[in-house]
Formats: structure tokens, sequence, C-alpha cells
């Protein structure tokens, strides 16, 4: 009799156990789905959250480049008898310092001058433009500007570097509209493909004023 109640208490525990042993399964089968879900939740946060930090980049970096452009133009519309045929802003790659831009315009200048005086005038409001683009953005790595001249049948390229945190003059040539001047020997590139210039003022996505 004793055997037999020994027994029956030994069958107690072990399905006891089992069921017990059950229990802690299907609690473990049921928690790991909800960790999943949780790290997969927390994965597409992730990616949304560095789709969202480059669309801000991509935002801001045209946001600066439009600001530059409006900056650009009204330092240029200043001027006497001028206007933009061409203006492009974009990002300088290999600038030595990063959030630098470089600037291409192509400017008709509809005053009627001398050779001499015309030369004089575009050198003036070059140099004034890269002044000021200093002074009001001071992110500007290159500063390229072709001049046409219609009253002379003539163009001038003028073209700005940073050097030293300045724009500073780093290269002028005048086609043979401009005559026989002192500065006809830095023209000569002009003179044998007077579109040169212009055409690599207008490379990139050139924004009509």
């Amino acid at each position: 009799m004793k055997k037999i109640l020994l027994l029956f208490l030994i069958c107690t525990v072990l399905l006891s156990m089992s069921a017990c042993g059950k229990d802690a399964e299907e609690t473990s089968d049921q928690a790991y789905p909800a960790s999943t879900e949780a790290s997969s939740d927390k994965n597409d946060t992730t990616a949304l959250d560095t789709g969202s930090s480059g669309s801000i980049d991509l935002s801001t970096a045209r946001s600066s480049e439009q600001g530059i452009e409006n900056t650009a133009k009204r330092l240029i519309n200043a001027l006497d008898g001028v206007q933009i045929d061409t203006l492009t802003v974009m990002g300088a790659a290999n600038a030595s310092e990063p959030g630098q831009y470089k600037i291409y315009a192509i400017i008709t200048w509809d005053r009627k001058h001398n050779s001499a005086d015309s030369q004089k005038i575009l050198q003036d409001y070059s140099d004034s433009i890269a002044n000021s683009a200093d002074v009001e953005l001071g992110n500007i790595q290159d500063l390229s500007l072709v001049w046409l001249v219609p009253s002379l049948q003539g163009r001038a390229s003028i073209t700005y570097e940073k050097t030293e945190g300045m724009l500073a003059l780093k290269e002028e040539a005048y086609d043979k509209g401009f005559g026989n001047l002192s500065g006809e020997t830095s023209g000569s590139a002009l003179q044998a493909n007077p579109d040169t210039a212009a055409s690599n003022a207008a490379t990139g996505s050139a924004v009509t004023n």
C-alpha cells in the first residue's frame, strides 16, 4: 500500500514538473517575437532618422546656394550699366575649408568708353564684387566673371581665388575687342579662343537673372 502511494506521489510530481516546463516554453516563445518586433521598430526608426538627416543636409545646401546667388546678384546689379546673363553657384569640392562655394557669372556691360577706360572700369567693378563677396559672404573659394562689352565687340575674363582667407586676383584676360592695351598679353587666351571663358563660366546649372 505504501509503495502504491509512493508511486502515485512520484507520478503527481512528474506531471506537475512537465506542466511547468511547458508553460515556461510558451512564455519564452511569446516574449521572443515581442523582442524581435521591438528591435525591428528600432531599426526602422534609425533608418528614418538617417533619411531625415540626409534631407536636412541637402535642403541646407540648397538654401545656402540660393542665399549666395541672391547676394551675388544684388552686388552685381548695384553697378552701373550691367545686366546678368547667367549666374551659377556650386560647392567647391576641393576647397581647403568646408562649406566653400564657387561663383560663375556672365555679365553684359552696356556702356560706351574707349578700350583703356573700359578695361579700368571692369577691373574696378570686378574688384568691388570680390571685396563685397568677402565681406558679406566670406565662403567663396573661386569667383569667375566674364564681361561682355557690346560697344567694343569684346569680352574680358577676370577670376579670383581665395588666398589667405580673402579673394585675390588670379587671372585677367581681354580679347582683341579691347585693342592694343598693356594687358593684351594676359588676354592671349581669349584671343585664341574667345568662347572659352564664357563656356567655363556657364558650366553647371546656370540661373538666368
